[in-house]
Parts: C-alpha cells; structure tokens; sequence
C-alpha cells in the first residue's frame, strides 16, 4: 500500500491519504476516516485504531541494540581521545 502526502478531500490537512472504500473519489486521512459517521457501515475501512502489542522478545532485542550503540560511541569518544 503505498502512502501519499497529499490534501484530505474533507478536513483539507495535508497528511497521509488513501481512497476512501465507501467514496472512492474521495481522499482521506486517517482522522476523518475514524470520525466519520458511516464508519459503522462501512464494510472495509481504509485506515484502522489499533495497537501493536510488543512481544517482550522484540524489546530485548531493542534494548540490546541501543545498548550496543551507545558502547560503541562510548569507544570511540575514548579513542579519539587517546589520539
């Protein structure tokens, strides 16, 4: 799916946008597409409020990456200054 900066048909911000399913001449952003009022029988909403659940094994990962970086800088901070 691919994503355009553009102007939403309704509110006029410029944010992503995608066809709307019910009007498909119609462009909209995701905050007018969870506020309206069809939205209820709307069979295939273009834009969803969900949340990603993060596994604990992914964060682990995160962390340990972040924690790589920051020794990494941590040594070359201490090398360039040995130079």
């Amino acid at each position: 799916m691919v994503l355009y900066w553009k102007r939403c048909s309704i509110c006029g911000r410029y944010e992503p946008i995608d066809a709307c399913s019910m009007h498909p001449s119609v462009n909209v952003c995701p905050w007018c597409c969870i506020l309206c009022s069809e939205r209820s029988n709307c069979s295939k909403p273009t834009w969803f409020t969900e949340v990603k659940v993060i596994e604990a094994k992914e964060v682990e990962v995160k962390e340990r990456i972040e924690r790589e970086k920051r020794i990494r800088t941590l040594l070359e901070e201490l090398m360039s200054k040995l130079e």
